[in-house]
């Protein structure tokens, strides 16, 4: 089983290279670090880009879960809230275990600890609506101040550390908000698993076009927080990174290979499992996995299809709990009498 990747590991990443830029007094730097850096120093959606999409994969599982419990019949639903209503406080408590000492050290140099994360973040349910609003426009001001930065000759240490300790702590703000929400999204497949509903629900998304009100809501929460579609299609095969180690794309003449590696849900998965005092069997984990596993065919689906201006099908999706790699095949559908592109 692979390692649970870092909750923070966004904020955890960045850290050191802004604080070295901000000790440099670096303006153009670190606006290149905040706005179109990659995690590993090359080109990507930076540092506002990654959170972004963290803010959106958010609400993207919260909308499928939301979806997916509304067509759920009577009785599954009150299976769900029986269960909820139980073991809340357990799975609260077991929230904490999800973050490695290292983690926890982080976030109390920030001035965090479990009673701000009890109050700010458990308190949510997964339907907690996000205030875009709010992060909007503070994405806003980070990009006005910066414009402001780079204008200068030089730039005060005070004002860009300041700056670097707002992105850090929002950075953990949003990244621990995002996991919660991503445990219980975890619990409640864990608790459905097996049902024999989920399997037509989820086709069902596929035909009502959930896919594409998916990009389209993706393209619409892009331009709210000061970005464009342009971005979105530079910047949007880093999105996965939110939920993994690794992913790599290849996109060869309509063939689209996707590869995710070290993806979170089977380790949450076990832990929803010792929540219960399960011991899963490797069937139990399979079937809970495969409906998350479909809101990431969803999204490469509405977003490849949309930007390829094709159809897309998937030829061949495969997952392995061991090593926690999935690899998605999807073709770009040919018109009648057109070569894909």
């Amino acid at each position: 089983m692979p390692t649970l990747p870092a909750i923070l590991k966004i904020p955890m990443t960045f850290e050191r290279r802004m604080m070295r830029i901000v000790e440099k007094g670096d303006a153009e730097e670190f606006y290149f670090i905040v706005f179109n850096s990659s995690l590993d120093g090359f080109e990507g959606p930076g540092y506002l880009g990654y959170i972004f999409y963290i803010l959106f994969f958010t609400q993207l599982i919260q909308a499928y879960s939301k979806y997916i419990i509304n067509n759920l019949s009577i009785a599954s639903r009150e299976k769900i809230r029986r269960n909820l209503i139980s073991r809340l406080h357990i799975i609260r408590r077991s929230y904490f275990n999800l973050l490695s000492d290292y983690e926890w050290d982080f976030i109390r140099k920030y001035g965090f600890d479990e009673d701000w994360i009890r109050s700010k973040v458990l308190s949510r349910n997964i339907g907690t609506k996000v205030d875009n609003i709010y992060y909007s426009a503070y994405f806003k001001e980070v990009r006005r101040i910066m414009e402001s930065e780079r204008r200068k000759a030089s730039s005060e240490f005070k004002t860009l550390y300041k700056l670097y300790t707002s992105l850090m702590k929002t950075g953990i703000e949003i990244s621990l908000i995002f996991a919660w929400i991503l445990y219980l999204y975890t619990y409640l497949f864990q608790i459905l698993r097996g049902n024999g509903e989920l399997d037509d629900i989820v086709d069902a998304s596929l035909e009502n076009g959930l896919h594409r009100k998916i990009i389209h809501n993706l393209i619409k929460m892009s331009r709210l927080y000061g970005y464009d579609e342009k971005w979105v299609s530079r910047t949007f095969k880093y999105a996965m990174f939110v939920l993994s180690k690794n992913v790599d794309l290849e996109v060869n003449n309509g063939n689209i290979e996707v590869k995710v590696l070290g993806s979170w849900p089977p380790i949450l998965l076990l832990y929803s499992f010792i929540v219960m005092g399960v011991k899963p069997s490797a069937r139990d984990m399979m079937d809970a996995q495969k409906p998350m596993c479909r809101l990431c065919r969803l999204f490469w689906i509405g977003v490849l299809g949309y930007f390829m201006d094709n159809e897309i099908k998937v030829v061949l999706h495969t997952f392995k709990i061991r090593h926690g790699l999935c690899i998605l095949k999807l073709e770009a559908i040919k018109e009648a009498g057109e070569e894909a592109t």
